[in-house]
């Protein structure tokens, strides 16, 4: 008896139930373990790998290249030192990057404004204005950080 565990994208249990039905009209299938969270479903099986890919894929779901069996590449070598890395979206990738890079200069500058004026002896109205730059810089950070959670 083999174990089989392939990475399958679900997005909710309807997934999980089709993937799982699939599976069980397979005759010589022992065991289904199904876990959302994972992405994962390992089987116990006589039948060939091939046989419970291709039930899995006839669900219309997607199933990453990176299978392995009993915790190993079919290769032989370990799985999570040879995963197939997913291709990163550049798009979003800079625009992350982007948000980030404001995020950090405008708390540097945020950090700079308020050691000096802590530090300096300043009259009452350029603390004023040290404090509206501040604001600012609060509110305009606050911003970044709620679009950055957005994505």
């Amino acid at each position: 008896m083999a174990q089989y565990t392939f990475n399958v994208e679900m997005s909710c249990s309807g997934c999980s139930n089709a993937v799982n039905k699939a599976l069980s009209r397979l005759e010589g299938i022992e065991k289904i373990d199904i876990s959302l969270e994972k992405q994962e479903v390992v089987v116990d099986t006589e039948l060939p790998r091939e046989t419970v890919l291709a039930a899995i894929k006839k669900t219309g779901k997607t199933v990453k290249d990176y299978m392995f069996d009993n915790g190993r590449l079919l290769d032989g070598s370990s799985h999570w030192l040879q995963l197939k890395k997913e291709q990163p979206n550049p798009i979003r990738s800079w625009a992350h990057a982007k948000v980030e890079i404001r995020v950090y200069i405008s708390s540097s500058i945020q950090i700079i404004l308020t050691t000096v004026s802590m530090t300096a002896d300043l009259p009452l109205s350029a603390a004023i204005v040290i404090f509206d730059v501040m604001l600012f810089f609060r509110i305009f950070c606050s911003w970044i950080y709620k679009s950055l959670r957005r994505s």
